[in-house]
């Protein structure tokens, strides 16, 4: 299978990290300007406060959640644009080397939920548990920082998917922000060459997919646990959505192949379109990026009592014997896969939490021959059963 397109694109194919596979960016168009709307259209909805910090601090970035938090608006102008002090829990003062961004600048090293008071823009005072990490030019001084703000919450509420949250951000959101923001200064100088331009433009497209995926994944997370991920009742052909989802992966990952087998009289399955092609997605992407390059994913649909199968197979290392359903945790992975291959650990959980609020049911085994299958049913739907 081929992905092909009708728009005239630029591809670009960034350096892999050292002993890391990256994929391919997405193609994007010549117009730049529009991909600096790209940061704040994907993080603007994430739950937990996000902004980019300059060592002056001064504020490059900040989304919705963030402004929220520190009550600013954008109509505050100039007084909008600097971090606001930082105080002790206790509201005592830190020491000048010991607020937390001066002591991050001076000593390199990130700050992980300490608990501060923020001063806010009307005077008021915010308690607020804040996550830090720099950012560091190419000669290593640190430039900014990418600050994470969780406001304070009632000592009653369940705080584990605000902290899984966090989790996520500290480690898997900073390398496509400040990418995304790096690229877009980038962009801003108007003598950069044109082969320079089309690679820093094609970088940002690679982190913006990133991105947007995860984000996606992080808003699922939040509608399951807060009950609002309602089963759907809409005919949906499985067939048509994982064609769609094999060559979106196809684009991704150059040279890597996605055979889709369904028989021709399916029928449609009672579902939401858009968390099927989300789940799907995610159990295709897993499935490639744990494959050898040179072995073909499949993903093998069939009508089954009542019910619609898919069943995405890799050659892949498989499952360890101890993981069983460990493997839909969230944020789970096995030792011996992160070792070797990068990866948030919420694909699964958020696979199986979408198929699931759908009234399916999903599963995975290791193949006879090497790799590992993982699969799902959906009901069919109503009308397109004759049973």
């Amino acid at each position: 299978m081929t992905a092909t397109t009708g728009e005239t694109q630029r591809s670009v194919t960034p350096l892999a990290a050292p002993g890391r596979q990256n994929p391919t960016p997405v193609p994007i168009g010549e117009h730049d300007r529009r991909i600096r709307d790209v940061l704040p259209a994907v993080v603007r909805q994430v739950p937990i406060g996000v902004g980019i910090l300059r060592r002056d601090r001064t504020i490059a970035y900040r989304n919705d959640e963030l402004s929220r938090i520190l009550r600013r608006r954008e109509a505050d102008g100039a007084r909008a644009a600097a971090l606001p002090p930082m105080l002790r829990s206790d509201g005592s003062h830190f020491q000048p080397a010991e607020e937390p961004l001066s002591r991050l600048v001076r000593t390199r090293q990130p700050i992980a939920r300490e608990a501060v008071t923020l001063v806010c823009a009307d005077g008021s005072r915010a308690a607020a548990a804040i996550t830090m990490t720099p950012i560091i030019d190419q000669v290593g001084a640190v430039i900014g920082a990418v600050l994470y703000a969780e406001a304070a919450t009632d000592e009653s509420e369940d705080v584990s998917l605000r902290e899984a949250f966090v989790g996520v951000l500290s480690h898997e959101l900073r390398t496509p922000i400040t990418s995304i923001y790096g690229g877009t200064q980038l962009l801003l100088n108007d003598r950069m060459s044109a082969d320079v331009r089309s690679t820093v433009i094609h970088d940002i497209a690679a982190e913006a997919e990133r991105l947007h995926r995860l984000v996606e994944d992080l808003l699922a997370i939040a509608r399951v646990e807060r009950g609002v991920a309602r089963s759907a009742a809409e005919p949906v052909l499985l067939q048509r959505l994982a064609v769609q989802a094999a060559r979106a992966e196809e684009r991704r990952w150059p040279g890597r192949v996605v055979h889709v087998e369904a028989p021709l009289d399916l029928p449609a399955v009672s579902a939401d379109d858009g968390h099927t092609l989300q789940a799907l997605r995610n159990l295709i992407s897993n499935a490639v990026k744990y494959s050898p390059a040179d072995q073909a994913v499949v993903v093998h649909l069939q009508r089954r009592e009542g019910e619609v199968q898919v069943a995405v197979l890799d050659r892949g290392p498989g499952f360890p014997a101890e993981t069983g359903p460990d493997a839909f945790r969230l944020f789970h992975r096995s030792p011996d896969v992160a070792a070797h291959v990068s990866g948030t650990g919420i694909g699964l959980y958020v696979a199986r939490s979408l198929i699931e609020a759908q009234g399916g049911r999903i599963w995975l085994r290791d193949r006879a021959a090497g790799g590992a299958e993982v699969g799902f049913a959906l009901p069919i739907y109503a009308a397109d059963d004759p049973d």
